[in-house]
């Protein structure tokens, strides 16, 4: 039996799908009969055995893995009292496709993905939760260790790494908002993906806290995620947060079908910019994806920034862009700088006091693309040709919103953008409120009387 299910399956022996058919094929020779050999009721049997074995192997439970700092055990994982005292500590030859490593709250260092999950049963590693009845019934269970996860990295290192495309079908979720805590140094990274590239990982509830405003001497990112051959597919990044300095709060490149949602990226700057550019969201070449919901603000310099060609199919829907409470430097929105841009749909968006707003014009190139339902509040919009343009509330005055001054994006009740939208049908019909949009409002935030 697998480590983790003592507590709620009988221990039971090696080759024990072998026992239960045997179970079976007794039923066959419980009365005398004068020969079975040949017989309809011998290959009934037979076939009865490899079925029941069959199903007895498929059924076999994921194994449970436990992470405590504080644990004094055997340091193998197996439970509470011998849990894995680090993430480091992971014996990843045990952990098989479909495992779960709860980590208890505490303070680890950094670790690097050691197994891959597949299709069918991905890999997941998530802070605990006292709702979480396996865990809490594995021996040495305390309801204090439903708290924050916190990892502390050193120059140098990174929290999550992800190499070679090992740490494909990965979850890392920290269950609550900041769940997850990477505390981050100068020249280090939140969670970086490496070299081959890795698909279907999913981030949630992670918050990187970055070193402050310093002098770096290397790149300090809060999601690194830029491998250097192959295309990574399907990442997620899903409730997470970044904050207090870093050059830039997410690097993505050589992405397919990535969804970037839920965010918040905020106070990324370094005191030496000339050497490490600051940008909030870096893209690079990116294909078939979706950035919604997130809030983008204190931006110094690019926003949601696109520097190489050939981005096409990406969807930037329901986020929020503003300058925030730092000085105005030259923050903008979204820009886009290389070539051969195709399909990008830009639908109900809030953008407000960027000093140098929007840029989707040149020297970037564009076709099928759209800029619709938007709210462009205090700052100016560049289109180029290739953009449709349509439905949306640009200027300074009057103000839209609910209160401005405390960054509330809400739409006032005399406000001009309500039920001017066009409608644009699924998925746009919905607010990172999780409002539907009935009245199809301009803007982030659908109206609610």
């Amino acid at each position: 039996m697998k480590p983790g299910f003592s507590q709620l399956f009988y221990v039971l022996p090696v080759g024990w799908p072998f026992l239960a058919a045997g179970c079976v094929l007794d039923g066959f020779h419980n009365k005398p009969a004068e020969s079975t050999k040949g017989s309809a009721k011998t290959i009934q049997a037979s076939i009865l055995f490899a079925i029941v074995w069959l199903m007895c192997a498929m059924s076999a439970p994921a194994a449970v893995w436990y992470v405590k700092h504080s644990a004094t055990g055997a340091n193998i994982g197996s439970d509470w009292n011998n849990a894995w005292t680090d993430l480091s500590k992971i014996n990843w030859s045990s952990v098989n496709p479909g495992d779960t490593i709860f980590v208890a709250g505490g303070s680890y260092g950094y670790f690097a993905v050691g197994k891959s999950g597949i299709a069918s049963a991905p890999i997941t590693i998530k802070r605990v939760r006292a709702s979480d009845t396996i865990a809490v019934l594995a021996a040495g269970w305390n309801p204090a260790f439903d708290s924050r996860v916190i990892q502390t990295v050193p120059k140098g290192h990174s929290g999550i790494y992800i190499n070679q495309g090992i740490g494909s079908f990965l979850t890392v979720d920290g269950r609550v908002n900041a769940g997850w805590r990477i505390n981050i140094s100068d020249a280090s990274t939140g969670v970086e993906i490496d070299q081959a590239a890795a698909t279907n990982v999913t981030l949630r509830y992670i918050q990187v806290n970055g070193p402050g405003i310093i002098t770096e001497t290397g790149d300090t990112r809060g999601f690194d995620l830029t491998p250097t051959n192959g295309k990574m597919s399907n990442i997620t990044v899903s409730h997470c947060e970044v904050m207090n300095g870093c050059d830039a709060a997410m690097y993505l490149t050589l992405a397919d079908k990535a969804l970037i949602e839920y965010c918040s990226f905020h106070g990324q700057d370094s005191l030496n910019p000339a050497q490490f550019h600051t940008n909030v969201i870096y893209c690079g070449r990116t294909t078939n994806s979706t950035f919604r919901f997130n809030k983008l603000y204190d931006i110094q310099v690019e926003g949601l920034f696109f520097n190489d060609p050939n981005n096409s199919n990406v969807l930037i829907y329901g986020n929020l862009f503003y300058q925030g409470s730092v000085p105005k430097n030259t923050g903008r929105g979204i820009q886009f700088t290389g070539t051969g841009n195709n399909g990008i749909l830009v639908y109900n968006n809030t953008f407000v006091n960027l000093p140098i707003g929007i840029q989707l014009g040149a020297p970037g190139t564009y076709s099928g693309c759209a800029f619709r339902n938007n709210i462009v509040y205090g700052c100016t919009l560049t289109l180029g040709s290739g953009w449709v343009s349509d439905h949306n509330l640009i200027g300074n005055s009057p103000d839209p919103f609910v209160n401005s001054a405390a960054f509330d994006y809400h739409l006032s009740a005399n406000s001009p953008a309500i039920n001017k939208g066009v409608n644009l049908g699924t998925p746009f019909n919905v607010d990172m409120d999780g409002t539907p949009r009935t009245g199809w409002s301009i803007g982030a935030y659908e109206y609610v009387r």
